[in-house]
């Protein structure tokens, strides 16, 4: 089923930020859990690149093309159109500095779990 052209999909709920904290700690080899750890305690995405001899580059460049891999998929299994995967990921272009930057936790998360592990 594709959404309505005027709905604004969410591919980053939580289904979608904890494909993407997965994606993100294999990218730093971290785990999810650790990733979510080093985060919850202040540190940055920027800052732990750092201890791990990938380049903030680097990660600016894997970003996008993540986000995109995914949104591709949703547009694939009917989730939403290419022109509402095609406006989230402009959104995300201009907002990957800020998210990379950004130090400790967002406003709304809320989980003060460990994001679990993908099962193998």
């Amino acid at each position: 089923m594709v959404a309505p052209p005027d709905c604004e999909p969410r591919p980053f709920d939580r289904t979608g930020r904890l494909k993407l904290v997965s994606d993100i700690a294999a990218f730093l080899g971290l785990t999810p859990e650790e990733l979510q750890q080093e985060i919850l305690s202040g540190e940055s995405h920027a800052s732990l690149t750092e201890n791990t001899g990938i380049t903030r580059e680097e990660l600016k460049e894997f970003l996008p093309s993540t986000v995109e891999q995914h949104l591709d998929q949703a547009v694939g299994r009917g989730e939403m159109t290419e022109n509402q995967a095609n406006v989230i990921l402009q959104r995300f272009d201009r907002f990957v500095d800020r998210l990379i930057d950004h130090e400790g936790p967002w406003r709304d998360q809320v989980d003060p779990e460990p994001v679990p592990s993908p099962a193998a």
